[in-house]
């Protein structure tokens, strides 16, 4: 639950921050602003909310339970668009009590990486605050241990997938920036093989999920 309300918490800041600088956003800062066509960022992700609308809505967050860090790589293609590079990953171990009266656990041990690659067109260049769209390809690959007292079973997830978002980003100094973004869909196929340590019992699972899913985030960028 508290998961939930900080993403929509996160969210209402988002809303509120579109409307507050959309009007300012246009207004054209003189012609002299230094303009790069590289720029790099670094970040966290929340894990999000998603809501399938085909299968059983994943990506980073069917796994994840922690932020996630993110570090993205752009390349300037026009005055309004960027190729955009990206690498995400996030690293969880949780204990769950399985059983109170039985008094055994679950220990979780998550391990997810992200690649992506795509582009994010800008509305409007060079505003005081930029409002951009971005969407591309995404390949997620994780791993998810869970082990009791008496089993431990190991899943394997392979999914590639599109996705599509939003961003918000205002200039703080020269050539650095402050960006929040979010995901607003995804559509992903996943192979998922999981297999028991002691039995050598397997298990195959193949998927096409999507729907909603916002998985809000920061990152300061540096521009050059």
């Amino acid at each position: 639950m508290k998961h939930i309300v900080s993403t929509f918490g996160f969210l209402l800041l988002f809303t509120f921050s579109l409307s507050t600088f959309a009007a300012e956003g246009t207004k054209a800062v003189p012609p002299e602003k230094r303009v790069d066509n590289w720029s790099i960022g670094a970040g966290f992700l929340s894990s999000g909310y998603s809501y399938a609308l085909a299968g059983y809505m994943g990506g980073l967050s069917s796994y994840a339970s922690t932020p996630t860090s993110s570090m993205t790589l752009e390349r300037r293609l026009s005055d309004n668009l960027w190729l955009t590079m990206g690498l995400s990953s996030s690293f969880s171990v949780v204990d769950d009590e399985a059983d109170i009266n039985a008094g055994y656990t679950i220990t979780t041990q998550s391990f997810v990486t992200e690649v992506a690659i795509g582009f994010r067109y800008i509305f409007n260049p060079r505003g005081a605050v930029e409002i951009s769209a971005f969407g591309g390809l995404s390949f997620v690959y994780g791993t998810q241990t869970q082990e009791t007292d008496t089993e431990e079973w190991t899943s394997r997830s392979l999914a590639p997938g599109l996705v599509v978002g939003l961003a918000l980003e205002r200039c703080l100094l020269d050539n650095l920036y402050l960006r929040l973004h979010t995901t607003i869909g995804s559509v992903y196929y996943s192979t998922v093989k999981s297999e028991e340590k002691d039995s050598g019992a397997t298990a195959d699972m193949n998927q096409i999920r999507g729907g909603i899913s916002l998985n809000p985030g920061i990152q300061l960028r540096l521009t050059f």
